[in-house]
C-alpha cells in the first residue's frame, strides 16, 4: 500500500460495518473471502483505507488458508510443543492458559486431548486459528 494517507474516519467506518478478526472457522473464512470478490473490491479503484480494508482482509483469509492447509498434517500437541520452543516458553507458562500443570502435562504427552475453550485460548495467546489446535 505504500505510503498513502488512509482517511482515519472512513476506514473506522469501514472497519465498524466489516467486523474483521482473525478467521477461526471455514464459515468466517468464506464470508472474508467472498467479501473479497464482491464489486466492492473488484470493480472500481479504492480509496485508502478501502485499499488498507482489503490488504487485512487478504492477510486474514491467507493466515488462515495456510494455517489449514499446512498445519493439519500436525498433530494439535505437537504444533503446541514447537510453538512454545519458538517463544522460549516453559509448560508451566500455559497453566494459566490449560489449567493445573497436571493438565499441561497430560496435553503435551498426548494422554488428554485439548477442548475446544482450552484452542480458543490457545489460539488467542499464540495468534493463530484455534482450528489448529483441534
Amino acid at each position: 500500500m505504500g505510503l498513502m494517507t488512509v482517511d482515519r474516519v472512513e476506514y473506522g467506518q469501514l472497519l465498524a460495518e466489516v467486523q474483521p478478526k482473525v478467521i477461526e472457522t471455514e464459515t468466517e473464512f468464506r464470508r472474508a473471502s467472498e467479501m473479497l470478490e464482491t464489486p466492492t473490491f473488484a470493480d472500481r479503484e479504492l480509496s485508502p483505507a478501502e485499499l488498507a480494508l482489503r490488504d487485512l482482509l487478504k492477510k486474514l483469509v491467507l493466515d488462515y488458508d495456510d494455517c489449514m492447509h499446512t498445519l493439519p498434517t500436525v498433530e494439535p500437541r505437537k504444533l503446541l510443543k514447537r510453538l512454545l520452543e519458538q517463544r522460549e516458553l516453559k509448560q508451566r507458562d500455559l497453566i494459566s492458559v490449560l489449567g493445573e500443570s497436571g493438565t499441561v502435562s497430560d496435553v503435551l504427552s498426548g494422554k488428554r486431548s485439548i477442548s475446544k475453550a482450552q484452542a480458543k485460548r490457545l489460539a488467542q495467546v499464540f495468534r493463530v486459528s484455534a482450528e489448529c489446535f483441534i
